[in-house]
């Protein structure tokens, strides 16, 4: 075969499969286009009155804007350990606001080994958060129940995600002055060095989702068996559990890591993962919560709604998210770390 036509070849080949890109982000739905608010607005940094002007125990308050809504949920987002910079989730954030919710990011791990802070550090500033946006002004006030309490949800990444049904479950046992939230979200939970909490006070109406990512290098999903197996007062028709596939093509690798809720940092951008692992999981957890819409992409039981995720642009599925019948009894296939 002459050097030009094996070329020819090659080419006819290779341009093709390069050409294949991931699937872009959804028209519709809870991870679409189709936003409420073209603006995010971005306040602070805070402190809660504890820790006045020290810069180790700031939050971020991030609201809709264009157009500012009259109130809106309240979301907290607490990062996993040593992500001290809110713009590493910066994609969901955004995310999250334009459709229509108020997002709180505050991190937990300011002690670096204080195990025993963690939460009680997180709650302070997300109390003061509440207590902020209550004041009107310059922030979009909390929408709230018919009990006047505000409608919120709990969303969290590695330690976050550890973090926040602790905390579902203290403010459903009444522990806490903030309200118990409609959504718990727990992306990759990783329980390391954390203490022992109780997660039987989370309540039976709560919308929780958990996931698992196919490559985590970091947990394999005891953490989840652990926090699953202390949760049996939820109906499992308001709790779910995904495990988040990677996909690759050609140049295209998409890994599911532990750290896939990040997004692609410190570049800011976002992929299929993100669209599907996080956005539709969260959005449709807390509209599944707050106002009793989108469900099935949430706690949906495997329909498809909840567990495909879009195609490559030659029309190729892109691997769905598998949904874990009996997480209880879940295995991981990879090797990772405990």
């Amino acid at each position: 075969m002459r050097p030009q036509t094996f070329l020819l070849c090659l080419l006819a080949f290779a341009l093709p499969a390069f050409g294949q890109l991931p699937p872009a982000q959804p028209e519709t739905g809870p991870a679409g286009k189709q936003y409420f608010h073209a603006k995010v607005d971005v306040l602070g940094p805070f402190q809660p009155p504890a820790h006045a002007n020290d810069s180790w125990y700031d939050y971020y308050i991030y609201q809709p804007a264009d157009p500012k809504p009259a109130n809106a949920p309240v979301v907290l987002l607490t990062p996993g350990y040593g992500a001290w910079l809110p713009d590493q989730y910066r994609g969901w954030i955004d995310h999250m606001v334009k459709m229509g919710y108020t997002v709180v990011w505050a991190r937990a791990d300011q002690t670096l080994f204080a195990v025993w802070q963690f939460i009680p550090d997180v709650e302070a500033a997300w109390q003061d958060a509440l207590n902020r946006l209550a004041t009107g002004g310059a922030f979009v006030p909390p929408a709230v129940d018919d009990l006047g309490r505000p409608l919120t949800g709990l969303t969290g990444h590695s330690l976050g995600a550890w973090i926040v049904p602790a905390m579902a479950s203290r403010a459903g046992r009444g522990l806490t002055t903030y309200p118990p939230p409609k959504a718990v979200i727990s992306l990759t939970p990783g329980q390391g060095f954390m203490l022992n909490e109780n997660f039987s006070g989370i309540l039976p109406d709560t919308k929780f989702v958990m996931t698992q990512a196919d490559q985590d290098q970091f947990f394999c999903g005891e953490t989840i068996k652990k926090i699953w197996n202390a949760t049996s007062q939820i109906p499992n028709t308001n709790r779910d559990v995904l495990l988040v596939q990677s996909d690759s093509r050609w140049i295209f690798k998409l890994v599911a890591d532990h750290g896939y809720p990040t997004g692609l940092f410190p570049l800011g951008g976002v992929d299929n993962l993100d669209y599907h692992g996080v956005w539709k999981l969260s959005v449709g957890a807390l509209n599944c919560g707050v106002y009793g819409e989108d469900c099935e992409y949430a706690v949906g039981d495997g329909a498809p709604a909840q567990v495909q995720t879009g195609k490559w642009s030659d029309g190729v599925a892109f691997k769905p998210l598998v949904w874990i019948e009996d997480p209880s009894q879940f295995q991981m296939k990879a090797n990772c770390a405990q």
